[in-house]
């Protein structure tokens, strides 16, 4: 998404860099991407990994890297309810229940930000593990963990790209 943000701009095409087309701004240009780069491979494991599972496009052959990094972030969350207190699930049901709440946020909150769509509604979450959609309210078992579990994705979100975007923010700044 970086890179396809500042081609957008102009970057690595002439435009960003002034409208000129010859070697030192393209020299320039590689400059500044591999200082992204350099960016997103420095992030912990938690951002770099949310990063590469939402914001690339997998190849063929990245399909079982992108499953590892579904995988991955779904222990990352399941650790994020454990460190909030939170009481445990004690059932295989409700252990189902909570891996299907959290793939499900997983997956909504990639489509919100991969293209600014919503996959489901708090009323198809609470349906598909079993519950009224008012227990996805605060007060509730669920409610709790679903709150949890959205702090902890908009955590990543902001890790992920903060580091990025001031990266990009100079970037822009020296284009101008």
């Amino acid at each position: 998404m970086v890179f396809e943000g500042l081609k957008a701009q102009g970057w690595g095409e002439g435009g960003g860099s002034g409208g000129r087309l010859d070697a030192d701004y393209r020299i320039i240009d590689g400059l500044e991407k591999g200082r992204v780069m350099a960016v997103i491979d420095k992030l912990d494991e938690e951002y770099f990994t949310w990063g590469m599972w939402v914001y690339t496009e997998p190849g063929e052959r990245d399909a079982n890297a992108q499953a590892r990094r579904e995988l991955f972030l779904l222990g990352w969350l399941v650790d994020a309810i454990d460190e909030e207190g939170l009481s445990d699930v004690t059932t295989e049901a409700e252990s189902e229940s909570e891996e299907r709440l959290l793939l499900m946020l997983l997956a909504d909150t990639r489509s919100r930000e991969r293209n600014g769509r919503e996959l489901y509604s708090k009323a198809a979450i609470a349906a598909a593990i079993g519950v009224d959609r008012r227990c996805l309210g605060n007060r509730y078992k669920w409610g709790q963990r679903y709150a949890v579990a959205q702090r902890a994705l908009d955590g990543l979100i902001a890790g992920a790209l903060g580091p990025v975007a001031g990266v990009v923010e100079v970037v822009n700044a020296r284009a101008a």
